[in-house]
């Protein structure tokens, strides 16, 4: 019996390793929005991926559209510069050498629902580009993606999925020349859209981070989502009149001075969105917002539906 579990020992530590490959994505970090990172760990090398991504959503699936990021090597994994969607061969140099000279884009067989991602490596300790000498790293970030926000359906969602290798194209070729199958797939990751959304255009101002995080503290109230907010309706029936000043309820009269947690505090009269109603509120902080500019316009531009309240 000693034996035989010593020969299973040996065996154990004679075979070599099974070779894995983990891909991931994640949301970009900020200032990046409506971004992806599609990222890859590997126990050996690998010389070239090719995975499907979708992005989905139930009802519109057909409308959504993937759009590759900043030009390479910002946003491309520089190791892997081949795309072979894309790619030309041709004579470089002196004397002529046929050789790869377009690189191409890694975006490839892309429609409405998604896209593949196809990228090799491709290296010699003699290339004439430094860069291009080394063999690619056992993880790092492929691609970077971004999704149309524009495009989301009635959920306010976009969902955006690595599914697996695509095999017609390659799939995952390792440094050996073998095909291995992925980890970690189909791996998603979804942007829910609120009415406060960072990086969206609304009142003539873009929304920051603090913006979004007053939104959450005063208890994400519906009228900041209205289009008339940031004009002083507050009443959010798309009129600026007399009844956003003195309306016991909304107008400004009786909340200005308060800030979120006083009982005269209403968020609707927080044109501004610092969680305090002043001045600012009424004056504006820009030339597009506040009651003052409300006032003048009279009204809420179309398209302008009667909001709810808090």
């Amino acid at each position: 019996m000693k034996k035989f579990c010593l020969a299973l020992l040996v065996l154990a530590f004679s075979m070599p390793a099974i070779a894995g490959v983990t891909i991931t994505i994640e949301k970009a970090p900020l200032p990046d929005v409506n971004a992806v990172l599609i990222k890859y760990v590997a126990t050996e090398e690998v010389r070239a991926f090719a995975v499907d991504v979708t992005v989905t959503d139930s009802a519109l699936k057909t409308s959504r559209t993937l759009r590759q990021g900043l030009t390479r090597p910002a946003v491309d994994d520089a190791n892997y510069y081949v795309t072979p969607t894309n790619a030309s061969f041709g004579d470089v140099g002196s004397p002529a050498t046929y050789r790869l000279w377009t690189y191409g884009s890694p975006i490839a067989a892309a429609d409405g629902n998604g896209c593949t991602i196809e990228m090799a490596s491709l290296y010699a300790n003699n290339d004439p580009c430094v860069a291009h000498r080394f063999a690619p790293p056992l993880a790092g970030t492929l691609v970077k993606l971004f999704v149309d926000q524009t495009k989301r359906g009635a959920d306010n969602a976009i969902t955006v999925t690595v599914t697996g290798a695509n095999a017609k194209r390659g799939g995952i070729v390792l440094k050996t020349g073998s095909t291995v199958a992925p980890t970690g797939l189909p791996a998603s990751v979804v942007f829910q859209y609120d009415c406060m959304e960072v990086g969206e255009w609304k009142g003539g101002n873009w929304i920051t981070e603090e913006m979004k995080a007053n939104w959450v503290t005063a208890g994400s109230p519906k009228s900041w989502c209205h289009p008339g907010h940031y004009m002083g309706d507050s009443s959010v029936d798309c009129i600026i009149d007399t009844t956003d000043v003195l309306d016991d309820f909304v107008g400004f009269y009786y909340s200005i001075g308060s800030g979120v947690g006083d009982g005269n505090y209403f968020p609707s009269c927080d044109c501004n969105n610092d969680l305090f109603i002043d001045t600012t509120d009424i004056l504006g902080w820009n030339e597009t917002s506040g009651f003052i500019y409300g006032w003048n316009q009279g009204a809420v531009p179309a398209p302008c539906d009667p909001g709810e309240l808090p």
